[in-house]
């Protein structure tokens, strides 16, 4: 299945790394539209001397289906951190159509203009 990165929707840091630590990042599909699948990621770190772990960071980043035949297939989240995340992706998809509109309206009145003066050489 081809997608395209749409978006990275957030990507929050939450603690962060030390030069010791082992980093893991576990990801799965936390919610799925007509063409679109949005991807959790949570990246842990381990202090390898202590073995204490934490979260560093979280994301949800947004790819689209290139082929127009493929249906994304129902979730069915299993553990209660799959539930919650999962759980919230409607709000978050709602949230992600309010902030691409909002986004389309600034970019309309972006000045395209280059800060620097190229010269073309024909």
């Amino acid at each position: 299945m081809k997608t395209v990165t749409a978006a990275i929707d957030q990507f929050n840091f939450i603690k962060s790394f030390q030069k010791d630590d082992a980093v893991c990042i576990e990801t799965y599909v936390s919610g799925a539209g007509h063409r679109s699948i949005e991807i959790f990621a949570k990246v842990m770190g381990e202090n390898l001397f202590t073995g204490e772990r934490y979260l560093g960071a979280t994301a949800f980043m947004t790819f689209v289906l290139q082929d127009h035949k493929v249906v994304t297939n129902e979730l069915k989240p299993e553990t209660a951190e799959e539930i919650a995340v999962v759980g919230s992706y409607e709000q978050r998809r709602a949230t992600r159509k309010q902030e691409l509109a909002a986004n389309a309206k600034i970019g309309e009145s972006l000045d395209l203009s280059l800060p620097w003066k190229i010269n073309h050489h024909s």
